[in-house]
């Protein structure tokens, strides 16, 4: 194939274009060489859309052919050849079809823009959460984006996201336990149907893993840690994308329990994301204050720990309980019973204060009594009397 024809036309097309653009009138004739008598002859050029099929000489004029499909030509020319029409590149779409005396217009897909320094169309920028559009993309222009100012937020990662007002949690008749950022809403809490204050911070937890960039690596193995009681949901975790380890991160929210939640910060901890996890928990500190301030749970006193006494002792109070219980049956045992029934307690005094203890007196014992000898046989002549069985020790 002889390439050099064709770089001549495409050298001539260009030379043209850059005498347009200087405003200079290009001429509507070339010179070339009469092939019958070898003179100089000036012919005429081709319109556009339009090519030289034959050159002209001293006794015709040039003859134009139009150009066929999928060719043009935009100038007045002289060329052997339609120019063929262009194809768009890579994430670029058609603007202008081609036409004979025009070649086809192309310009970036949706989502796209033309970047002059890398010659080529590339993505529009997506503004991070905690800023928001402020001008979307164009295929000439990159999104332009701002940081949500006092009173707004933006939570997402987007192109066309503006950021949001925070909602009013005193309209809704609640209280705001967790005061809203430029990357997060007012977290509001019901104090007539309270929940626990990890329940509230489910409401940011999504955003939170979004908004502070951890690495892929350590992302996974936290979603691995997630607290969970399914243990088939930490399956194939080494395997996920951002998209879906934070799609994963949204799912484990919904069904976690509180005390679960309240064990996020520990494991962020632990898995070396120590800024991030002390953050989350002193998120959650503020909550729980709040909810106490605003919804008197403070008011209600914590119950007092008792501490166990051992099965061998006896709790104080009890102890009180059971000596005063027991002088109670001692007084009524002294008037309810005889004075000479032995079932009565013999009760010891108790020392007084200031005075030594005095010994108890001990029971007199009445010895048998003696008889004279003179009345011995006075005795004996009692008609009552009866012999004792044994003698009686004199």
């Amino acid at each position: 194939m002889d390439f050099l024809p064709l770089l001549t036309e495409l050298f001539i097309l260009l030379s043209v274009r850059a005498w347009l653009a200087n405003s200079v009138a290009a001429p509507l004739t070339y010179a070339d060489t009469d092939p019958i008598t070898g003179r100089p002859v000036q012919c005429d050029r081709c319109p556009p859309g339009t090519y030289l099929r034959a050159g002209c000489s001293s006794i015709r004029k040039s003859d134009c052919a139009a150009c066929p499909d999928g060719s043009f030509t935009e100038l007045w020319n002289y060329i052997g050849r339609c120019l063929r029409c262009g194809v768009c590149g890579r994430n670029q779409v058609v603007k202008k079809e081609c036409t004979a005396d025009s070649d086809c217009q192309c310009e970036c897909k949706q989502g796209y823009f033309y970047h002059q320094d890398y010659d080529m169309c590339m993505r529009h920028s997506e503004c991070p959460s905690g800023c928001g559009v402020l001008t979307k993309g164009t295929p000439e222009k990159d999104t332009v984006c701002s940081i949500c100012p006092n009173g707004t937020f933006s939570d997402i990662y987007s192109t066309d996201h503006k950021c949001s007002q925070h909602k009013s949690c005193s309209d809704a008749g609640q209280q705001l336990v967790l005061k809203g950022s430029t990357w997060y809403d007012n977290v509001c809490a019901n104090c007539i149907v309270l929940k626990d204050g990890a329940a509230y911070l489910k409401e940011i937890i999504p955003v939170f893993f979004i908004h502070h960039k951890i690495k892929l690596k350590r992302l996974r193995r936290i979603v691995l840690k997630l607290p969970s009681q399914d243990v088939r949901e930490q399956e194939g975790t080494f395997e996920l994308s951002f998209s879906q380890l934070h799609s994963r991160i949204s799912s484990w929210v919904s069904s976690a329990t509180p005390m679960q939640i309240r064990q996020l910060p520990v494991v962020l901890i632990k898995m070396r994301a120590s800024h991030a996890g002390e953050k989350l928990q002193n998120k959650l500190n503020r909550i729980d204050k709040n909810l106490s301030k605003l919804c008197n749970v403070g008011s209600v006193s914590k119950p007092t720990l008792r501490k166990c006494t051992p099965t061998n002792q006896v709790h104080p109070y009890e102890m009180k309980t059971h000596n005063l219980q027991e002088t109670i049956d001692r007084d009524i045992a002294d008037t309810l019973i005889p004075a000479n029934s032995s079932s009565v307690r013999k009760l010891t005094p108790k020392p007084t204060k200031g005075r030594e203890p005095t010994e108890p007196k001990p029971e007199c014992t009445k010895k048998p009594r003696t008889l004279h000898p003179e009345n011995k046989s006075v005795q004996a002549n009692h008609p009552n009397h009866v012999e004792p069985s044994e003698p009686f020790s004199i």
